[in-house]
């Protein structure tokens, strides 16, 4: 005997709340990119504040092959009670000098 529409529709709506997501559907969900309503000019002035405390506070050297610089920063950030990989440390630090020494507004010795 067929199940009546309603109940059928009842049940499915419980599955369905019922069911977590699949990790596919929440990795698909990404962050909104805000890049664009930060002025360039404040963004590049960061990234020179952050290059700048890198080396002074943590001794960090842009192109150095090995960096405790990371590892430091990541420390700190974790006596703070919060999270950062050292990857994504590593991988500011690298933009970070990169736009310092490459700015001709800031660095008389760039090209």
């Amino acid at each position: 005997m067929p199940l009546p529409e309603t109940l059928r529709g009842a049940i499915s709506e419980f599955e369905r709340k019922r069911t977590p997501p699949t990790p596919t559907k929440a990795l698909a969900i990404q962050p909104p990119n805000f890049a664009h309503l930060v002025d360039p000019r404040e963004h590049r002035t960061l990234k020179l504040l952050v290059a700048a405390m890198a080396a002074d506070k943590y001794g960090y050297m842009h192109g150095a092959a090995r960096q405790g610089a990371t590892s430091k920063i990541v420390s700190a950030v974790e006596r703070l009670g919060l999270k950062i990989d050292v990857d994504t440390v590593l991988k500011h630090l690298r933009e970070s000098t990169d736009t310092a020494l490459n700015d001709p507004d800031r660095n008389p010795n760039s090209e």
